[in-house]
This record gives C-alpha cells, structure tokens and sequence, in this order.
C-alpha cells in the first residue's frame, strides 16, 4: 500500500531515499557551518592565536572535515567554500595590497583552494561510517596537510612581495622564502592540524553514537546501506583505549613548542595541562575501574610517552630564555 501511493505521488523508494538523504545533508551542512563561524569569532577574541600576517590556530577544520565525512564530497566541498568567502570578507586581507592580481591569488590559494581541499577527506567516508577508528584521523590529516601546502604556495607567490603595489607579481623560490613560508604557515597549521585530532579523539566515541539515529542513516554510503551489518564490525572505542592517541598527538605537539623559529613555546604551557589532564584519567581509570581494558604494558607505555611530552614540554618553555633566547628577543 505505501509503495502503491509513493508511485501515485511520481516517487519512487530511491527518489525517496535521495530526498530524505538532501534533507539530512543539509541540515547537518547548515550546522557544521554555523559551529565553524562561531569558531572564527571564538579564535579572533584569543590575540595569541592569530598571527599578525593572517592566519591563525583554531579548530575549524573539525566542523569541516566532518561535513566531508557526514554527507560527502559534494557538501563537504561547498560547506568549506561559503565559510572561505565568508572568512575574505571577515578578514579584508586583501586590503593591505593594491596589486589586484596579488589579491586574486591570495582569495584563491589562501581561501578558495585552502578550504576547498578540505573536500578531499570524504575519500575516507565508507570507513568512517565502519567506525574504523585511524579513517577519520588519516581524512582530517590529510585534509590539513593539503590547506598547508595551498598556504605555503602562497607565501611564496605572494607573501615575498606583497608590499611591492606596482612591480610584478614574481614568485620567489629562494631558500630564504621557502624558509619563512614554511615555518610562517607551519607556526599556525600544525598546531591547527594536532589540535584538531585531539578534539577528533575526544567526539568519536559520541560521533559513532549518531550512527544508529535516522536521518543519519539515510547518509550511509550505497554499499554500507545495502548491507548496514558491516558497520557493526568495529566496536565503538572508549577513552581509555583511545588514551595512547591522546598521549602520542601531545607528544607531538609539545616537540613543535622546542622548535624557535615557530615561535609556539607558548604550547608548552598547553601540553602541560594536557599531560596533567590525561595522567589524572589514567589514575581515576586504574584506581576506579572495576575491569580495566588496558593491560599494565599499556598504562607503562602511556606513561613514559607522558614522561617524554612532559619533557619536551618544559624544553619548549625554556627555548625562549635559552637556546632560542636569539630568535624570541633579537639582538639590537
């Protein structure tokens, strides 16, 4: 009887089924961009987050990569490109130049191309929606990895000789332009990249819980939708085995605190916290558990990939009043 006046009404089941998938998407489309620009105005209000020739630490690239891995390409492309026009106008970073080519190429590598590869993390949606745990870390990975290279090619294009109105737009592939292109974006991408794995770790478990809600549902890709039993295949991981992802990402994190020409000492204040924050889960786990899913070679192994977060850590602190005393404060 249903089939029967879904025909009458000119649908069919799979019509039906697309119908209520553009729905979902767009639904989920409209609120990842919302999280994203409220994002951009949170990280605009924090002065040690933005650096002075643009660009700026922030989480965005969660909200984003997500819209990828939700709905697919085609959204996960056009999400990332509104808030790209959205975030030219905000910034007017165009402004400081009057070469109308050296501003073209600064809305497309800096903004367009910047957040339109985001796209590219949609090749991992099958296996997202597996809940195979390393997909989401690769697509997001990834995905800022290639918004890295976009920005780093514009600072070489463009960057070098923006104050140059008049001249040509010339790209400089000099040592010292690749130098400073790389660690200029790097000072801010990295730490947007590793940042943004780490919230990535803390929503997964709750993210792999939305898939068994409706309108979800009718996102599934066509082989997973045909037979939903595989996604059933990985279990949804807890935080204590997720612990080791946390534990490694700030590791990570804290060499970039060590390293001066960044200038990101400053994270070894954040990491600190964070090696405090996951050491108190792994005592509240060990002593409050009543089964542990973690052997003792696993808290040993967490614990001495703290030991050396927690080290390099306070390396990165004293970069500024030691070894990297020259680059911090330059000398007169």
């Amino acid at each position: 009887m249903e089939e029967n006046e879904m025909m009458k009404e000119g649908q069919t089941p799979s019509s039906r089924s697309s119908n209520k998938a553009n729905i979902s998407s767009r639904v989920i489309s409209s609120m990842m961009l919302a999280v994203t620009i409220v994002l951009k105005f949170i990280t605009e209000m924090l002065p040690f987050a933005n650096l002075p020739w643009g660009g700026s630490i922030s989480l965005n690239l969660v909200p984003l990569t997500l819209t990828a891995l939700y709905c697919g390409p085609i959204w996960g492309l056009v999400v990332p490109l509104l808030y790209s026009i959205f975030n030219f106008l905000y910034d007017g970073v165009a402004t400081p130049t009057l070469n109308t080519t050296a501003a073209f190429v600064i809305l497309l590598l800096d903004y367009v191309v910047a957040y339109g590869v985001i796209a590219i993390a949609s090749l991992f949606r099958k296996q997202f929606y597996q809940k195979k745990v390393w997909a989401p870390f690769a697509a997001m990975s990834l995905a800022g990895v290639l918004r890295l290279i976009s920005h780093f090619f514009s600072g070489v294009i463009v960057w070098n000789n923006l104050w140059d109105y008049e001249g040509p737009l010339t790209p400089d592939f000099s040592p010292a332009s690749l130098t400073y292109s790389i660690s200029y974006n790097a000072g801010y991408m990295l730490p947007t990249i590793l940042f943004s794995l780490v919230v990535l770790a803390y929503l997964l478990p709750a993210l792999y819980t939305t898939f068994n809600l409706t309108f979800i549902k009718t996102l599934y890709p066509k082989s997973l939708a045909e037979h939903p039993e595989t996604i059933k295949e990985n279990p949804i991981p807890n935080y204590s085995k997720l612990a080791v992802v946390f534990a490694g990402l700030t590791a990570v994190i804290a060499i970039f605190s060590t390293i001066p020409a960044l200038k990101v000492d400053w994270l070894g204040y954040v990491t600190i916290i964070m090696v405090l924050g996951i050491g108190a889960y792994l005592v509240y786990h060990f002593v409050k558990a009543k089964t542990s899913d973690l052997s003792m070679m696993m808290y040993f192994i967490i614990i001495a990939i703290l030991v050396v977060a927690l080290t390099l850590s306070i390396v990165g602190i004293l970069s500024r009043f030691t070894y990297g005393a020259s680059v911090y404060v330059p000398a007169e």
